[in-house]
């Protein structure tokens, strides 16, 4: 399984970047290449989402699930 990380100074709080990653749902608004996405699973501890890639010839999609830390 692939392990992504990457840090990078922003204008917003934390609360405010935790926010926006846990809405899965919204990602096709601001997303120019998330076509759809998929809710698995959300509580307390975790989200798990399939999210839909649809850019120019690419059509793909993955499945994430992000611990709530």
């Amino acid at each position: 399984m692939a392990l992504v990380e990457k840090s990078v100074l922003i204008a917003h709080s934390a609360q405010q970047m935790f926010d926006l990653v846990d809405r899965v749902e919204d990602y096709p608004e601001f997303l120019p290449w998330c076509s759809r996405t998929e809710l698995k699973y959300r509580d307390a501890q975790k989200t798990a989402a399939t999210l839909h890639i649809n850019y120019r010839s690419v059509r793909s999609h993955f499945t994430t699930e992000n611990a709530k830390e």
